[in-house]
């Protein structure tokens, strides 16, 4: 499981603007923010667990719609 969320953390699951300081995550984050919000910690404080390259915790959080296409048979 860790393996599965560094690759999805560090890859196409978020989208990063530095200029901007925004970062967009999957919708799937909104829908389980609890399971990223324990101990006091926020989202980005989770994503920056797995990230490579650490996001600021000034960041503007938003989420991107779910992409439903991609578990359609």
């Amino acid at each position: 499981m860790t393996k599965q969320t560094k690759i999805a953390l560090n890859g196409s699951f978020l989208k990063v603007n530095a200029k901007k300081k925004r970062v967009e995550a999957s919708q799937i984050m909104e829908w389980y923010k609890g399971d990223f919000t324990m101990n006091g910690k926020n989202e980005i404080d989770f994503i920056n667990l797995y990230r490579t390259e650490k996001i600021a915790t000034d960041f503007k959080l938003s989420y991107f719609p779910y992409n439903w296409k991609t578990n359609a048979l």
